[in-house]
């Protein structure tokens, strides 16, 4: 890889260093209440002692699609609780890396990548272990966390002013040398849920607005709590490839809406990837 650390240019919004636990825990079913589970039940996943800081890394559940990494730091006589962060599964692409970004908590990161012509700033939990990777042209396994989510049905809107309405006015009355300007209907542009989409940054790294369609949809839980996993595609249905990414959403996220497949959806979403 490639990697210039704190490569502020190669991100597009703000470091919040926030781990984005509440869009999969309800308020009932709060995660440090469990963080004792977390550690007792947990599988070692990895060690790692790296600028003298030596880290433990335990997963749990040991298997399944949502599972929790809490990082235990060995401060000599003792342990202390670092972090816990989200490691879901996802779906691999051939990445091009252009940065990266430490957190104050070492172990942790973010990524600029490019994936199928798109550039992602995405959360890393591996971060501690990637950033030391020498893979040229690795995989980022990518999913991501709907912190907000509604099923989109399509919209319009009517252009009355700016370049596209003075272009179509013009060919208007060149159209009909008999019409006036105050004959011309302003365009109207319609957005429809089975052909529109989008991919657009927030003021946040690695939190994106989207529109996509569910292709699939998968349940489980975590912690005792039900959490569906939506397969989207985030790109149009003509595209030579499909751009389709798991999207973690928890019943408090949909707030009574029940997707569907065939459904398309506009959220705000937080993404996750980590390498090979």
């Amino acid at each position: 890889m490639k990697i210039n650390n704190k490569s502020e240019n190669c991100f597009i919004g703000i470091h919040t260093e926030y781990i984005f636990w509440s869009a999969l825990i309800d308020q009932k079913n709060k995660l440090s209440d469990h963080l004792k589970q977390l550690v007792a039940n947990g599988k070692i996943m990895y060690r790692s002692n790296q600028e003298n800081i030596e880290y433990a890394a335990l997963s749990f559940p040991d298997k399944g699609p949502v599972q929790a990494l809490t990082m235990i730091e060995n401060v000599g006589e003792g342990f202390e609780f670092k972090e816990v962060v989200p490691l879901l599964r996802g779906a691999n692409f051939p990445a091009d890396i252009r940065g990266s970004y430490t957190w104050n908590n070492p172990a942790l990161g973010e990524y600029a990548v490019s994936v199928r012509d798109h550039i992602l700033d995405l959360f890393d939990p591996f971060f501690i272990l990637d950033f030391k990777s020498g893979e040229k042209t690795p995989m980022v396994c990518l999913s991501a966390v709907a912190l907000r989510l509604e099923e989109f049905k399509g919209k319009s809107f009517v252009v009355d002013k700016g370049g596209f309405y003075e272009h179509k006015l013009e060919e208007f009355l060149k159209g009909n040398p008999n019409k006036k300007k105050k004959d011309f209907k302003s365009p109207e542009i319609h957005l429809t849920k089975a052909t529109f989409r989008m991919l657009v940054p927030t003021e946040y790294s690695s939190e994106y607005e989207i529109v996509a369609s569910i292709e699939d949809i998968e349940h489980t839980s975590f912690l005792d709590r039900p959490v569906h996993i939506l397969t989207i595609n985030l790109e149009h249905t003509v595209a030579k490839e499909f751009f389709k990414i798991p999207l973690y959403v928890t019943d408090k996220t949909l707030n009574g809406y029940v997707p569907k497949i065939g459904d398309s959806i506009s959220a705000i979403v937080w993404f996750q990837g980590y390498f090979n």
